[in-house]
């Protein structure tokens, strides 16, 4: 019988200036990797990235209430991007919610 090779997923999270694709845009990213051993039935973190991104305007006082980030603190942040597709590219399963 084959051993059950591990499996690799991504438990992903946004906060956003808002609920329109068009005109709002990411403010705060969060990713949780983690190995799947079926056999097992058990899950271990394998890696985690957090990182905001200035959206270059002021934030909607609701998003400041829902979400707590405050333009001071998002000022001159960026998310890199470079390291979401690598941890991204590593995935076989990606888990959202609220998401398409």
């Amino acid at each position: 019988m084959d051993t059950p090779s591990l499996d690799t997923a991504i438990i992903i999270e946004f906060e956003t200036t808002g609920l329109d694709p068009e005109k709002d845009c990411i403010i705060e990213i969060g990713l949780i990797e983690f190995a799947w051993d079926p056999l097992r039935q058990e899950a271990n973190i394998t890696q985690s990235y957090g990182g905001l991104q200035d959206p270059k305007r002021n934030l909607p006082n609701e998003i400041i209430k829902i979400t707590g980030l405050t333009d001071t603190v998002l000022k001159g942040r960026n998310i890199d991007w470079n390291s979401i597709r690598e941890i991204l590219d590593r995935a076989s399963l990606i888990i959202a919610h609220n998401a398409a």
